[in-house]
């Protein structure tokens, strides 16, 4: 999906939710995966400045909504920003799949068997 129907896309995402908005009921297991990911992103200076938390939080309440999960496309591992245009909304099952992935792939970097350029190239090669 090319970048502006991504956001697009998004966009609709955060408009439907702020519709719905009266305070969603949200399971403390994903508002906890949520605070945890902007918690490590804020640590690591990996907070992005074009978008606002109120933005993030609407993708994280219209993923709950559609019961899904919030995926970074590019890992804060690997430096990915917890941006609205890092992240995507995917199926529990595709989330677990790509998070294995990315697991992998950090772990490589880690042990030096691939350099960080080519992680990050070959991460972005799946956008």
């Amino acid at each position: 999906m090319n970048e502006t129907r991504r956001i697009a896309r998004l966009l609709e995402i955060k408009a439907a939710a702020e519709k719905a908005r009266k305070r969603l009921p949200r399971s403390r297991k994903v508002a906890k995966r949520a605070w945890n990911s902007a918690r490590r992103a804020k640590i690591r200076g990996q907070i992005c400045t074009c978008c606002s938390a109120a933005a993030v939080r609407a993708v994280h309440r219209a993923a709950t909504l559609m019961h899904a999960e919030v995926d970074h496309i590019l890992p804060l591992a690997l430096g990915g920003l917890h941006c609205v245009r890092n992240l995507q909304i995917l199926s529990y099952a595709d989330h677990k799949a790509k998070t294995a992935k990315d697991l992998r792939i950090v772990s490589q970097v880690r042990q030096g068997k691939l350099s960080f350029k080519d992680a990050v190239a070959y991460m972005n090669k799946g956008k």
